[in-house]
């Protein structure tokens, strides 16, 4: 069924009361396997799956918020996005009322033992209670990793850092994710549009970012990552910023609409545009730039492998010129996409001697391609997002892509 931004009377839409019960479930099937008996963390959107916790900006950097989940208990919430944060409760419905509660200590302005005392004697405490206590604990992106290690070691506890894990627990999509990430593709694609037709002669990369960056403010969205606005030389090798170098006649311009955001789940859109008439050398570039993609994309199912992507590219970095493979590494990459922009599996064309990854069912992928002669003042690249099915790939984002495209010196 179609998935409209605003949830109705006469239309379910995303069901995010199972979403985040989906997401729950996951998390604690991987502390079951991995046998972890508390998990904390304080990386944003890990945050954001246990339990829909959201850190502003200011309290990210700060990592004043953290999410725990010890077993035998629900998910607590310590907050500091209020000054009173017992005032998050009413926020936060779905949660025992005491488990949305004051901070308890830690982060990254806690750099001594003292200011994190009472954070791993409530952690103790908490496992004590509901009686898991000497089984690992799971900490991830914690703001003081070493401090915060010897102080639990200290005690008779076993410190882990689940990476790995958490890359596999999220690798997986519900329906009601999957369409959280097609409303950001439709997003994704209304910014490119508006950056596409105000693409001309004269105007500085930041203009363009600043268009990207509005449009996607007026569909809401939570998050934004300026668009990278790359044109003229600076397209080879490719850039990812932008600057307030002028846009030129004959130019190719890159146009990377990265981590495009609803609810937290995020695309990858790239394209690559010139001004006025594309040369045949453009032309030629972008031709290959786009058989990269398309060969990626044939090899990519359920139950392929991450070595089957990377095996459909060039076998040799001299393809793009270079000796050197990590000199050309991101020409041709991909990695998972979600809740977090650039998550595993991850792989590339300089991978080739690195052992796969199985491919699964509701993963989502983003993919980018680049190629320009080397030395040229141009290059092409390309951004997909995709979702591994058992038939085969499916593109999520859709902007045109078929050849170059050009935009009429009016």
């Amino acid at each position: 069924m179609p998935y409209g931004q605003i949830g109705t009377d006469r239309m379910i839409g995303i069901d995010y009361a199972s979403m985040r019960e989906y997401r729950l479930a996951r998390v604690r099937e991987m502390m079951d396997r991995e046998g972890y008996g508390i998990f904390i963390t304080w990386d944003a959107w890990n945050m954001r799956y246990i339990n829909g916790g959201y850190p502003t900006v200011p309290c990210r950097w700060a990592a004043t918020m953290f999410s725990i989940l010890c077993r035998n208990d629900e998910p607590l919430l310590s907050a500091t996005t209020v000054m009173d944060p017992f005032r998050l409760k009413d926020y936060y419905p779905w949660m025992p009322a005491d488990h949305v509660t004051k901070d308890i200590g830690g982060g990254k302005m806690s750099f001594t033992r003292p200011m994190w005392e009472n954070f791993v004697q409530t952690i103790l405490d908490m496992m004590e209670k509901n009686g898991v206590s000497g089984m690992p604990i799971a900490l991830d992106a914690c703001p003081a990793p070493e401090l915060v290690r010897d102080m639990f070691q200290e005690r008779g506890a076993t410190v882990v850092v689940p990476v790995e894990q958490l890359y596999e627990l999220r690798s997986i999509k519900s329906k009601d994710e999957l369409a959280c990430i097609n409303i950001s593709a439709a997003i994704a694609e209304s910014a490119m549009y508006d950056v596409h037709k105000a693409l001309r002669p004269g105007v500085p990369e930041y203009m363009m970012t600043a268009l990207g960056i509005k449009r996607q403010y007026f569909h809401d969205t939570d998050e934004v990552v300026p668009p990278a606005i790359i044109s003229g030389k600076r397209t080879n090798p490719m850039h990812c910023d932008y600057t307030d170098q002028l846009i030129m006649a004959g130019e190719t311009v890159a146009v990377h609409m990265d981590a495009v955001c609803f609810n937290g789940y995020k695309t990858s859109l790239g394209r690559t545009f010139v001004i006025g008439k594309a040369t045949q050398a453009q032309k030629d570039a972008y031709a290959v730039a786009l058989k990269l993609m398309k060969d990626a994309m044939a090899a990519i199912k359920d139950g392929a492998s991450t070595s089957d992507i990377v095996a459909a590219w060039p076998d040799s970095p001299s393809f793009w010129g270079y000796d050197d493979w990590d000199e050309c590494r991101r020409f041709a990459h991909g990695n998972g996409i979600g809740l977090i922009f650039e998550e595993g599996p991850f792989f590339s064309c300089a991978d080739r001697d690195r052992e796969g990854q199985t491919l699964r069912e509701g993963m989502v992928l983003a993919l980018e391609t680049w190629y320009g002669p080397k030395g040229a003042d141009f290059g092409a690249s390309i951004k997909e997002t995709v979702l591994v099915t058992k038939e085969g790939c499916k593109p999520i984002t859709c902007y045109p892509v078929d050849q170059i495209i050009e935009c009429p010196l009016r």
